[in-house]
């Protein structure tokens, strides 16, 4: 399998693990973080999810998702599923250094 295409599987985990928890808040309308705003309408959050699942889309489509084994398509399978506790580790990160202090306080104003 080539790298290009394990990278792209990474990715597409990395993206797929993202859009879940937007899609599901953006559905109980919910706000939720995005990307630029601390408290984003469940709108923004359904658009970010659509985003994020149409960018995994075009990682897998992009790669020939065909694979011809079923060897191959495990390997696959796995780089996807990589990318995915990478991702929440990278959060988990974020949210205990950079985070901190960083959500909506009660009784703020909502945009």
């Amino acid at each position: 399998m080539r790298k290009r295409t394990v990278m792209a599987d990474v990715a597409a985990g990395i993206l797929l693990s993202d859009a879940v928890p937007h899609l599901i808040m953006g559905a109980t309308g919910k706000r939720m973080l995005t990307p630029g705003r601390p408290d984003s309408s469940p709108t923004r959050n359904l658009a970010w999810a659509g985003i994020d699942f149409a960018g995994s889309a075009l990682l897998v489509g992009v790669t020939g998702w065909g694979p011809r084994t079923q060897e191959e398509a495990e390997r696959r399978m796995a780089s996807l599923m990589t990318g995915m506790p990478a991702k929440d580790a990278v959060g988990l990160a974020y949210e205990l250094t950079l985070g901190k202090g960083r959500s909506v306080r009660p009784g703020a104003r909502r945009r």
